[in-house]
């Protein structure tokens, strides 16, 4: 199967008062700010810091495009047993997201000029050190038709069904997907990639991207009456998120978003 596709900015994304959400604000902190203080990023004025992301509506969106295709095999090398692989891929062209809001904090954190588009408003300076620059209480920023966005996986499947006699079935579905790649790529700042970790951070409240997931169903009929059993899986992932830490940042422990430290989630 092969597709294109087209969609319009909502009312909430051209035309909407200002939104704002929180995130662990000490993720955003350069290392080089946290230690101007004694503690570090220990100290009490980072250590329970939340950022503000305010989202502001833009009329200037241009619509998004997209382009799908799948390629996939059905096999069924005996009656009621059949087997299947198919590969997806979708990419979409100016993607409406929230700008990448990095390189307005690293400025505001380097003293330097904030980019076109953003605005950086400073918290209370530390009751401690009020010497030392404010951190960032909120950053505001338009969306954006990001420059691209790139998804592709893998999906499996496999279904049999028996008679077993005395009235009697059983049947069995396994299906299974294998995420390759979910990217977002912004002009002048390279691709986030999400697979295998918490991210996309901002728009998904953290769901995180795994590289798998699976369900395992068994269903056992007789007469009027059946059993059934369902097993699900969810691959682990790893706490940096690329759309807050950087990108780059998948195997960088120092830029973990858990509390305890930990790099990789179980499964």
């Amino acid at each position: 199967t092969w597709s294109k596709g087209f969609r319009i900015a909502s009312f909430g994304e051209s035309n909407s008062l200002p939104r704002t959400g929180y995130i662990t604000g000490t993720n955003t902190v350069p290392d080089s700010y946290a230690a101007l203080f004694p503690d570090g990023a220990d100290d009490p004025y980072l250590a329970s810091y939340s950022l503000g992301l305010t989202q502001l509506g833009n009329p200037d969106l241009k619509p998004e495009k997209s382009r799908n295709f799948t390629v996939g095999i059905v096999a069924e090398p005996i009656r009621n047993v059949s087997f299947s692989v198919d590969y997806w891929n979708i990419k979409k062209d100016d993607v409406i997201v929230g700008a990448d809001y990095t390189p307005a904090l690293e400025a505001y954190y380097a003293g330097q000029p904030i980019p076109d588009g953003f605005a950086v408003i400073p918290d209370a300076p530390s009751v401690d050190f009020p010497n030392i620059l404010p951190r960032a209480a909120f950053v505001q920023y338009s969306y954006t038709n990001a420059a691209q966005q790139k998804a592709s996986g893998i999906d499996f499947a496999a279904a049999a069904n028996f008679g077993l006699g005395r009235g009697m079935e059983f049947s069995t579905n396994l299906e299974a997907s294998r995420m390759l790649h979910l990217q977002n790529c912004f002009d002048g700042t390279g691709c986030q990639e999400y697979v295998g970790s918490i991210g996309p951070y901002v728009i998904t409240s953290a769901s995180g991207t795994p590289k798998w997931r699976g369900s395992w169903q068994n269903v056992l009929e007789f007469g009027r009456a059946y059993a059934s059993l369902t097993a699900f899986y969810t691959s682990g992932y790893k706490n940096p998120a690329e759309d807050i830490t950087g990108a780059g940042s998948m195997d960088d422990c120092d830029n973990t978003l858990a509390i305890d430290g930990s790099c990789r989630t179980g499964h």
